[in-house]
Formats: C-alpha cells, sequence, structure tokens
C-alpha cells in the first residue's frame, strides 16, 4: 500500500478536494533574503544562512462542536530565495499529500486550518442530520513539523501528525524529508538513490528493519503484507540514511511504523553523486559541526 494514499484515503471524510487545492495566498511571506553562493556554504555559517522561527496554529471549531486543529512548524524565515521557496513547498506538500505550488506562507497554512474546521463542520453537521440517534463526533488533528538537522549542504525536517475523523482509531505519520541546500530543493528517491541499486539497497533495509524494529523477528511476509522499498524517500541524518514506513505500508496497524537508519558506509556507493557531495563534510570529519535540533 502507498505512504500518501492510506493516510489520505483515511483523511477523506474531511480534508476534501477542496482543500487540497485551494489557499491561494494573496502575499510572499516576509523574509530577509541572504545571498551566499551554495559552493561557499560551510558548517559554521549553516545558521546564519538558513533560519527558522516557531509558528503555531491552533484553531477550534463552532461552539458546541468537537473539532480542534495544532500545528507547530519551524517555518522557514530566513536565507537565499530559492532556498526559503523549496524548504516551504515541501512543508506544503507534506501537510496536503500533494504537490502545491511554491508561495507557502504563514497565512496560507492558516488557511489550511481555517478550511480544515469549516469543512469538518459541515461533515458533522450532514452525519448528525442524517443519524437516527445523538452521537458525539470528534474530528481532530495533530501535528508538528519541526528541522532535526541544519548542516553545511541540507536541512532536514521532521514530521509527525495524527488525524482522527471518526472510526476505530485515526491516521497518523511519522517521517523525515530532507532539503539541498546547494540545490535548494526537497530530495527524492531519484535524487538520493541511483536507479540501478534499488534491489540491493532493499535487501539492506529489510536486513535493518528485521533487526533494528521487528527486533529479529521476521514478520509473515506475503499475500496481504509484502516487503518493499518505502514509498517515501529516505532522509538524510549525521549518523546515515533514515528509511520510514507508513502504517499498513508493510505491516498492520498494531505493528506501528517501522523505521530503520543505515549508516553511509554502508550505502555511500549507491547514493548518487549529488547525494554524496552533501554528506561528504559528515563522513570525512565526524567533528563537523552541525545545528541539531530535538523534536
Amino acid at each position: 500500500m502507498k505512504t500518501n494514499k492510506n493516510y489520505w484515503i483515511l483523511a477523506a471524510t474531511v480534508l476534501t478536494t477542496s482543500l487540497f487545492t485551494a489557499c491561494n495566498e494573496k502575499k510572499q511571506a516576509e523574509t530577509a533574503e541572504v545571498n551566499v553562493p551554495a559552493e561557499e556554504l560551510t558548517a559554521s555559517t549553516a545558521d546564519e544562512i538558513f533560519t527558522t522561527e516557531p509558528l503555531t496554529i491552533n484553531k477550534k471549531g463552532p461552539k458546541g462542536t468537537n473539532i480542534s486543529y495544532q500545528l507547530r512548524i519551524d517555518f522557514p524565515s530566513q536565507g537565499p530565495e530559492q532556498l526559503l521557496s523549496s524548504a516551504r513547498k515541501a512543508i506544503k506538500r507534506v501537510m496536503l499529500g500533494a504537490e502545491a505550488d511554491d508561495r507557502t506562507t504563514k497565512e496560507g497554512l492558516d488557511a489550511i486550518a481555517q478550511r480544515f474546521i469549516e469543512t469538518s463542520s459541515r461533515e458533522i453537521q450532514e452525519l448528525q442530520s442524517a443519524a437516527t440517534e445523538e452521537s458525539s463526533l470528534a474530528y481532530t488533528y495533530e501535528g508538528t513539523i519541526l528541522m532535526t538537522e541544519n548542516t553545511a549542504t541540507y536541512i532536514t525536517y521532521h514530521l509527525n501528525d495524527y488525524l482522527y475523523s471518526g472510526g476505530a482509531h485515526g491516521a497518523s505519520r511519522d517521517f523525515s524529508f530532507t532539503i539541498s541546500k546547494t540545490g535548494a530543493q526537497q530530495m527524492d528517491w531519484n535524487d538520493i538513490i541511483r536507479s540501478e541499486c534499488r534491489k540491493d539497497l532493499e535487501a539492506k533495509v529489510k536486513k535493518a528493519i528485521i533487526e533494528e524494529y521487528y527486533q529479529g523477528e521476521e514478520p509473515e511476509w506475503g499475500e496481504v503484507f509484502k516487503f518493499a522499498l518505502p514509498e517515501q524517500a529516505p532522509a538524510l541524518t549525521d549518523s546515515g540514511l533514515i528509511f520510514n514506513y507508513a502504517s499498513y505500508e508493510i505491516d498492520c496497524y498494531a505493528a506501528g511504523k517501522p523505521h530503520c537508519t543505515l549508516p553511509y558506509d554502508e550505502v555511500r556507493e549507491m547514493m548518487t553523486p549529488e547525494a554524496q557531495a552533501l554528506i561528504r563534510p559528515l563522513t570525512q570529519d565526524k567533528n563537523t559541526p552541525t545545528n541539531k535540533r530535538q523534536q
């Protein structure tokens, strides 16, 4: 099963197509542009050329409803224009589960929250009017998108969120994603791993998942759940590539969201030249300063 597909199918009763395509921001967020050539980036200047500011969005539904929306973001606030644009676009893309324009602003993110409240309110009203007996419906969204690494060559964010719109349980996501500073773009599978190495990588990830996540006991992969590389691209960290699976992607809901990390010395030769360049400061000198933030 596909990561985004699983998550947003479960969310479809609330987040309608209009939520994915709305939010036409009227103005760009105010940012202080710092023009520093990518080749001149160093670990000691990482904080200076890309910084974030905390942004919290907290909304409640109309009186008498049990609707809430809470989101906390390390919002990109200062840096080269193209890098800021890519970072903001990546944040909006992971929120919406679809391609997003690159004009993401604080106002635009607030509009997404407001649309959730309005759409949820209408949905609850429709369900209650059709119900044969009185019921209490709760629609909730809680999420964080926090920067975990800000190095000389890349930025890594971590998303953790939960959506409940009725049923036995809600839908949640938990994964990291990386934005290249030198390329000013979100890193996808093709940007990180050479296509001809996918099969070999799959074997390494499978072995690591069994050892790290399943504590040495291999699940019964077969007709219902089959092992494959995750849909979500791996993310760069100072300890290696991290691989995150969604609920239901390779195992049942109760198994959680499997994940593992492969050190660079195991995967370097499988990585693209671009990705290898991004990790070179980490692999050449483990004492290279980085700005890491705890989630």
